[in-house]
This record gives C-alpha cells, sequence and structure tokens, in this order.
C-alpha cells in the first residue's frame, strides 16, 4: 500500500468542543428549556436558568459557569439541532430538533441521522485556526478566507461517519473483523476526500494488516488524533458502533444484524444528490447548510424503525406519556367551518414568557414544552398547505373542534385535509384515527350540505408507494395520501379525485 497525503495541511476531521461528551439528558435538557426562547436574542441566561430550575441540569455542570449555554450550546449547532449563534441572533430551532423534543425521534435514530449525514465542508466549520494558517503557510499554500473555501478547494466531500460505516461493512462482506484501529482510521480513512474512496481505504487496511505495517507514525498529529476519538465517540451514541473510544471501533452485533439495510442507508447517502453543496462562505450561505443538515431525511426512516433503544436510553426524560391518539375535542354538534386565520395557530400550550422562571419550569416538568412542540409541528403543515391552496385562489376554512382544512377551489370541488404528525412506531395508528375523521367529517358535511367533500391524509413521514396502505387509501377507502418528506412531497390520489390536481406545490390558476 501507498500511504496517501492529507487532502491539505493541517486537514482534520474537527468538532466543536465537547462535542463527544454531551448525552441524551443534556441535549434534551437544553433543547426543552431553549424552545420557549426561540426567536429572542440573547437568551442564554435565561435558558440556563430554566434548566437549572427544571432539575434537568446538574451541579457539577453549574459550578465555576456563568452560562452553560453560551459554554455548551454549539454542540446543537454542530448536530444540527439549532442555527449557529454565529449566524442568527435569534435562536432558531431545526425541524430535527422539534421532532426530537416533541418524541417524534428517539435520540440514538436522530444521532445515527445526523452523524452520518454530517459531512465537509460544512456551515458550522468557517473559522480556520492558527495552527491551520501556519501550517499552510509553511507548506507554501495559499490561506483562503474560510475552511469551507479550503475544503471545496481541496476537493473534500466526505462525511466521516458514513465512511467509518462503509468500510466497516466492507471489512463484515469480506470475511474480515469488522473493526478499525485509530491508527487506521487516521492513516487511510482521513486522506479519503470523498466517500467514494471507501472500496480503496478496505484495501488498504487489508493490505497494511497483511504486511503487519505499523501506522501509529503516520499523520500523527496530536490535534487529529483527538478529533479521531471525538469521532468514535460520537458513533457509538448511534447504536451502530462499538469502541472504547480512543483505539477502536467496530460495527456492533446489531448492526451486522442488519447489514443489508446499512449497505442500502450507504449508498443512498453517498449519492452525489445527498450531498450539501457549498455556493460560497457568506452568511447567506452557512445558513443552507443548517436547512440541509436540519432537515429530516426520509431516507433514515426504515432503519430508524427497525433500529432498537440502546441500553439506557433517555427517551422520555419528562416522563409523560407519549400519546399518540388524537388531543381533539370530542363532541356531537355541527361542524362550524370559519375562514382559516393564521393568527390562530401555534397557541395551543404555548410558553408563556411573562411567567416567572419557576412557572416556565414547571410546565417543562409536566410536559407542556412537548406537547407544544408537537402542535408547532402540527401547525406549520396547517399553515403551508392553507398557503399552498389560498395561492390558487381556493377558500380555505377550518374547525378547530374536527376538521384541519377544508379548501373550497369551486362549489364542485371541494375537499378536506386530515394533517397528521407521526414517528414510524405510531403511524399505524394515526392512519387509522385519520381515517376515521376524514370518513365522519364528510359523511356530516355531506348531510348538513348535502355536498360530500373528497377527503385526503397529510402525514409528514413517507410511505412507500407499493404499501397496502396506498391501495387501501386509494382504491378501498377513496381517501388521498400526501406524504411531506425530504427532499420530495409524495402525492397519491384515488383514481375519481377531480381536486388532487391542485394537491401539488407547484400548481396554481
Amino acid at each position: 500500500m501507498i500511504i496517501r497525503p492529507l487532502p491539505h495541511p493541517g486537514f482534520a476531521w474537527g468538532l466543536s468542543q465537547h462535542a463527544a461528551g454531551f448525552d441524551e439528558t443534556t441535549i434534551r435538557g437544553m433543547l426543552v428549556c431553549a424552545f420557549p426562547f426561540q426567536g429572542q436574542k440573547k437568551a442564554g441566561p435565561q435558558i440556563t436558568d430554566l434548566m437549572v430550575r427544571a432539575d434537568l441540569l446538574t451541579p457539577n455542570q453549574r459550578d465555576g459557569r456563568a452560562d452553560a449555554w453560551r459554554d455548551y450550546q454549539q454542540i446543537l449547532s454542530e448536530l444540527g439541532l439549532i442555527v449557529s449563534t454565529k449566524l442568527s441572533a435569534e435562536l432558531i430551532l431545526t425541524d430535527v430538533s422539534k421532532a426530537f423534543i416533541a418524541d417524534q425521534l428517539p435520540f440514538d435514530h436522530m444521532m445515527a441521522m445526523q452523524v452520518l449525514r454530517y459531512q465537509y465542508p460544512n456551515g458550522q466549520k468557517h473559522d480556520r485556526s492558527p495552527a491551520l494558517k501556519e501550517k499552510l503557510t509553511a507548506s507554501g499554500q495559499v490561506v483562503p478566507d474560510s475552511l469551507i473555501e479550503l475544503h471545496s478547494n481541496s476537493g473534500v466531500l466526505v462525511k466521516p461517519g458514513l465512511l467509518i460505516l462503509q468500510v466497516l461493512l466492507g471489512l463484515l462482506e469480506s470475511g474480515d473483523d469488522p473493526e478499525i484501529s485509530a491508527d487506521e482510521c487516521r492513516a487511510i480513512l482521513v486522506p479519503c476526500k470523498t466517500n467514494a474512496e471507501w472500496a480503496r481505504a478496505l484495501t488498504d487496511i487489508q493490505s497494511a494488516r497483511r504486511g503487519e505495517i505499523n501506522l501509529q507514525a503516520v499523520h500523527n498529529d496530536r490535534r487529529l488524533c483527538r478529533n479521531i476519538q471525538d469521532w468514535f465517540k460520537l458513533l457509538f451514541v448511534t447504536g451502530l458502533i462499538e469502541t472504547d473510544g480512543h483505539s477502536f471501533v467496530g460495527l456492533s452485533r446489531y448492526a451486522q444484524s442488519m447489514c443489508p439495510a446499512l449497505k442500502q442507508l450507504s449508498s443512498a447517502q453517498s449519492a452525489p444528490g445527498s450531498f450539501w453543496i457549498p455556493r460560497g462562505h457568506d452568511a447567506a450561505n452557512r445558513l443552507t447548510w443548517y436547512t440541509h443538515f436540519g432537515s429530516y431525511d426520509a431516507a433514515f426512516e426504515a432503519l430508524a424503525f427497525s433500529m432498537k433503544p440502546m441500553a439506557g436510553s433517555n427517551s422520555n426524560l419528562l416522563e409523560i406519556e407519549d400519546a399518540d391518539g388524537d388531543e381533539r375535542i370530542t363532541f356531537t354538534g355541527p361542524i362550524r367551518l370559519a375562514s382559516f386565520d393564521k393568527d390562530k395557530l401555534f397557541n395551543k400550550d404555548a410558553p408563556n414568557l411573562a411567567q416567572s422562571i419557576d412557572e416556565l419550569a414547571a410546565s417543562v416538568k409536566e410536559g407542556a414544552i412537548k406537547r407544544h412542540a408537537k402542535t408547532v409541528l402540527h401547525d406549520e403543515m396547517v399553515l403551508h398547505f392553507a398557503e399552498r391552496f389560498q395561492a390558487q385562489g381556493a377558500e380555505v376554512k377550518v374547525d378547530p373542534n374536527s376538521i384541519d382544512l377544508f379548501v373550497a377551489w369551486s362549489p364542485q370541488e371541494t375537499a378536506i385535509f386530515e394533517i397528521k404528525t407521526v414517528s414510524q412506531r405510531s403511524l399505524p395508528q394515526r392512519m387509522r384515527s385519520a381515517v376515521g375523521q376524514v370518513k365522519e367529517y364528510a359523511y356530516r358535511l355531506q348531510q348538513e350540505t348535502g355536498i360530500e367533500p373528497e377527503q385526503a391524509i397529510i402525514i409528514d413521514r413517507p410511505v412507500n408507494s407499493e404499501s397496502w396502505q396506498r391501495d387501501f387509501l386509494n382504491d378501498y377507502m377513496g381517501i388521498g395520501l400526501i406524504c411531506v418528506g425530504n427532499p420530495q412531497e409524495t402525492i397519491f390520489a384515488p383514481h375519481l379525485s377531480t381536486t388532487s390536481r391542485h394537491w401539488h406545490k407547484n400548481n396554481s390558476h
């Protein structure tokens, strides 16, 4: 084998300080306490105080620290859970973090998604350290204006966590021990500029082992060694990796048992279209990284559903039962449709910042923040589709006690839409609830008005086009299905539907 150079002098798989040291309790606690302050500026002291009052910050984390949020919030932006405070003065939580707060996404599933999608270049890593500048200058290279530009100019477009997984799967498939030492990772994997080089890295590892080559001195930079250990610790929380945190990583028994699914995932995540491609390194372009990395990726759905919780996982920190059933008020009176008013959204269980910190802490402890996070996810979808249909010239109405959206494009073209936020775990039950609701509402409207509107269900997760749910809904029940996901939206409509031509986002009159 030939030892390859690093993509550029001083190249490393850098992570923010403390990135590998956070556990679920801390991350959840920070996000739950940050959630009430979305859109606020300089809310760090209040967030820290709320964490203390809600018993989500232990004394040893407080001692000697004026503001735990200021000290540790960078890990949240590193993981794509908030937008970097260097780019936004206002606190912005991403879709991934909202789904996690609402218990739609378990911690280890979220970490698997974010760790395997994390790439270089990215919008979080912008600044060039003095040590990096010194190494570039010493080698005769021009120091670019940003790390993003340096990575791009060097041909770097790589997801390190995914690269490690790809090589581990290759070792397993070839009959080798599915472990990679820190020396092998540093000497052979880190020089890879792209994930397409995983097969060569696999071959080089096998060659080094057969030749008993000592890799300890190769690229043995202290910072690079520390970064690799951070990556090993970060990979551990995905549930896919075994590691001692410093000398090796290996496939967990569970990961070995789901090798075909992981290979399919690796293929999807190494495809060119799955990467964030920087168009520049200014603030506007860096913000697009958080839109990309902070969105839920449907490619992980099948994997997440099949994954088992890690030992000690604390996915229900606030000890509030996650009721998948609909919380809408049950009533028997007439349906009362009123014009859609976006100002009436996002209000349920909304935290009142005029309250004292103790009152806010009480709402955290009793689960109001989690319930409000679910409301936000639901109402964001309601607003999205209401504005879409209004832009087409349609009349949009709602009934807070029953119908999410009633849309009339004309007296003869009407439809009702039931909107559900779901996890893969809750999907079957939530779909059954939605079917019952839209059929009941359509029947009652038909009894009251003489016209039966078409019916459709909108969910925020993908459904396989070959699944039984599509045939059941479209062909058997005559109900449409709209799946809102990343990167695309999928629409399944009954054959006799006349309104489905309006459902698409690009449609307009």
